[in-house]
């Protein structure tokens, strides 16, 4: 400073003669709040500059003194992590406590193998020339310190990275988010369990099999194609001989396998086999179209088994879609960033809702939706939410659960908030040990209850949780009563 004439030869031997206090604070990218989201953030930042670049301009979004103006309110993000954890750790434990001694992670040397080789330090290995005996030889003789993440407590231990794989391939994962569905203004975002251990993303960049949350858009499809909601279909398993004899089954009491339901009880209750009897008789073919409508690009099987969900979805694209049920039909895009300013606080740009130009389904038929809905949280699959976590508030929702327990889904829906979350392992290979503690209504519902729990203790989020569904149209509780 003094060679550049900010400070004279007088000052700055004084001011070298001084105690330096060094307030210095070292900075974890990995902590904090919403770690997902900030990376998230980052990497949409990364796009905006580059397109700004190629323009002619010249940000940085590390050295540009940028202002960047999220939609995530801090205060929720804060109560859906604590709940996060809260439900997360219990689960974990009933998880292991479900495999007891014969766990994958534990017996199952082959797919240790599997997961082993898709190591980095496996492939490291691999480069140098090493047989496969050899890498693992290495992998699991060579042992050093390593912090293993519990629950718990972190523990510290002499382990090779053979033991380090088998312990994290046994941890759940999970991603949810929550938005404002009016708007599309993402308002808390988990992306995962833990960012400094599993830095993949589950809400953005995982694809992951939807379960039965996509069968309300089957039922949409329904009775977009004028099928009738109090349309009565039975719950008996039929083998269907154009498919080779596929059969789909349902998880309950074998006898109600013989009752007829109406469309509401079939979703309320999740029936596999009326789902696809609706699918039959709506078209595949519309039940596609439905989905693409309603906001979901990625591409989905043209099978039968898609009315059970085998199509694989991102969540944030899931969550798009049921923002339609809240919108009059119409999806809405959900977005992080409301804007960007210069250094002198001159705005460069500026991000608003955006919402598909043309309803999915009509007003008549999404208010349908909702009471079929509705019915699922009072007194079908999600019941819980009333019977468990006595939360009296107005929801509607629809749990999801995957073929051999490997996804659990809850989607919850409410006036002013949409809620998705995903629970699950990120080892395709293993599942949840049974359905009584990996379907949808135990390993994801939970995470959502506490959260909504929470959010009703603190007055400033009344405008959430006091706002009331608008009462259905004449006509659709004439159909509701009918088909009851």
């Amino acid at each position: 400073m003094e060679n550049n004439g900010f400070l004279s030869t007088t000052e700055s031997d004084s001011l070298q003669k001084s105690e330096l206090d060094l307030d210095y604070r070292d900075y974890d990218y990995s902590s904090g709040l919403a770690p997902y989201f900030r990376e998230e953030v980052r990497k949409q930042l990364l796009e905006w500059t580059k397109k700004q670049n190629e323009q002619g301009q010249a940000y940085n979004i590390y050295t540009s003194r940028l202002k960047v103006y999220t939609t995530l309110n801090y205060k929720m993000q804060q109560l859906a992590e604590q709940s996060m954890v809260e439900h997360m750790s219990r689960l974990q434990k009933d998880f292991e406590k479900s495999y007891g001694k014969n766990a994958p992670w534990i017996v199952n040397k082959k797919l240790i193998k599997t997961i082993a080789r898709r190591s980095p330090a496996y492939q490291n290995l691999k480069k140098q020339g090493l047989s496969d005996d050899e890498v693992f030889d290495s992998l699991s003789r060579t042992k050093r310190k390593m912090v293993l993440k519990n629950w718990e407590e972190d523990t510290e231990k002499e382990v090779s990275i053979l033991d380090s794989i088998q312990h994290y391939m046994k941890f759940l994962n999970t991603g949810s988010i929550s938005m404002n569905p009016k708007t599309g203004e993402v308002l808390t975002w988990i992306g995962g369990v833990d960012f400094k251990q599993f830095k993949y993303d589950h809400i953005s960049q995982s694809k992951r099999q939807v379960g039965s949350t996509f069968k309300p858009i089957v039922y949409t499809a329904a009775l977009e194609q004028g099928i009738e909601p109090c349309t009565y279909f039975s719950a008996e398993e039929v083998a269907y001989e154009n498919l080779e004899g596929w059969s789909p089954s349902n998880s309950g009491d074998k006898d109600e396998a013989y009752l007829n339901y109406s469309m509401e009880e079939g979703l309320s209750k999740s029936v596999n086999t009326i789902a696809v009897k609706v699918m039959e008789k709506t078209g595949i073919d519309n039940v596609l179209a439905q989905a693409n409508n309603m906001g979901i690009e990625e591409k989905l099987p043209r099978e039968p088994s898609i009315a059970l969900g085998t199509g694989e979805i991102k969540l944030i694209e899931l969550a798009k879609a049921y923002t339609s049920y809240l919108n009059d039909g119409r999806s809405v895009e959900p977005f992080l960033i409301k804007g960007i300013t210069a250094r002198n606080d001159s705005l460069l740009a500026k991000f608003e809702t955006k919402k598909s130009e043309n309803a999915a389904f009509s007003t008549e038929n999404g208010q349908i939706m909702l009471e079929m809905m509705t019915s699922t949280i009072n007194s079908g699959t999600a019941s819980r939410i009333r019977s468990t976590y006595k939360l009296s508030n107005d929801i509607a929702g629809k749990t999801g659960t995957t073929q051999n327990n490997k996804d659990a889904w809850f989607v919850a829906l409410s006036p002013n908030l949409l809620h998705v979350t995903w629970v699950g392992l990120d080892n395709h290979e293993i599942g949840f040990k049974n359905t009584t503690i990996g379907q949808g209504a135990n390993a994801a519902l939970p995470m959502y209850a506490l959260f909504l729990q929470k959010l009703n203790k603190e007055k400033g989020f009344n405008y959430i949780t006091q706002a009331k569904f608008p009462p259905p149209s004449d006509y659709v509780q004439e159909i509701r009563i009918a088909s009851l």
